[in-house]
């Protein structure tokens, strides 16, 4: 761990200047050093020196992707609102044709969850795509670029939100 290696240097760092002072005939606890930078190591995961220059990018790309994702849900939530306008008349008739409320839900509620299920298929070939697309055209000097993929883990929770958005806002409309 990052917390063991620092633990490691710095028993290193103390090792090497009590040597360095008997070589020397110093008092081992003059280093020379102020005291906040006498006989301290740093150790630093590669990964984050790596990605130092660029994090600031990728997270606004995170917040814009999240953005994004956000607009979409709201989209979605007026569309099926207008769907279940637009079905008004036709849930009216299947009413009167002994339709129980609980058929009607069942209904909107396997819609919306087909709908969103395609829907969220589709996004995740698009997002494959654009994955793709970035690597193509990210800057050499982003570490690591040719690595970035879509996740299995991250495209079945998409999925998932998408289908549960669905039927979330299935019953919302359906109860309309």
């Amino acid at each position: 761990t990052i917390e063991a290696a620092s633990a490691e240097t710095d028993a290193l760092l103390r090792t090497l200047s009590v040597e360095h002072a008997v070589e020397t005939g110093r008092n081992p606890e003059d280093t020379g050093f102020p005291p906040s930078l006498a006989r301290r190591g740093e150790v630093v995961s590669m990964k984050d020196e790596m990605t130092a220059p660029v994090r600031p990018m990728l997270r606004m790309l995170a917040a814009a992707g999240t953005l994004r994702l956000l607009i979409a849900c709201a989209n979605l939530v007026t569309l099926f609102l207008e769907r279940s306008d637009a079905r008004r008349a036709e849930l009216q008739v299947r009413r009167a044709l002994g339709a129980t409320r609980r058929q009607l839900l069942r209904q909107f509620v396997v819609d919306g969850a087909v709908l969103s299920a395609a829907g969220g298929v589709a996004g995740a070939i698009v997002a494959y795509w654009m994955v793709q697309l970035v690597v193509l055209v990210v800057p050499s000097d982003v570490p690591r670029a040719s690595e970035i993929v879509v996740s299995a883990p991250g495209l079945a929770a998409a999925i998932a939100a998408a289908v549960v958005l669905g039927v979330v806002l299935s019953v919302a409309s359906a109860w309309r």
